[in-house]
């Protein structure tokens, strides 16, 4: 279930379900700007092994919780060159084109 109007999905899904009818079939393609944004280079940050703190097993593709605990953002490594980890905190979904086949 899902309540239309409140948020729930992204931008472009909801947008594209406005005026459907119970029962209806249709395709729909999203673009970045209105699904997870568009990827930005700036939101790739270097930073050191230790600042991972007790987390031994790094790995290219995990991804983690970072942030203050009042605003966390979930993270991807993408690269580990001896003490130096790069993280992407774009979405994982953020500059693919997302297409749905919606039954209603």
């Amino acid at each position: 279930m899902y309540l239309h109007g409140n948020g729930n999905l992204i931008a472009g899904l909801e947008n594209a379900l406005e005026g459907k009818s119970a029962g209806e079939d249709f395709k729909v393609s999203i673009p970045p700007r209105d699904a997870y944004g568009e990827w930005e280079k700036e939101k790739l940050m270097e930073v050191l092994k230790s600042e991972f703190g007790s987390i031994d097993d790094l790995k290219v593709g995990t991804q983690l919780s970072a942030g203050d605990g009042e605003e966390d953002n979930l993270v991807t490594i993408t690269k580990i060159d001896g003490e130096n980890v790069t993280v992407d905190e774009n979405h994982p979904l953020a500059g693919k084109t997302l297409n749905f086949d919606v039954t209603w």
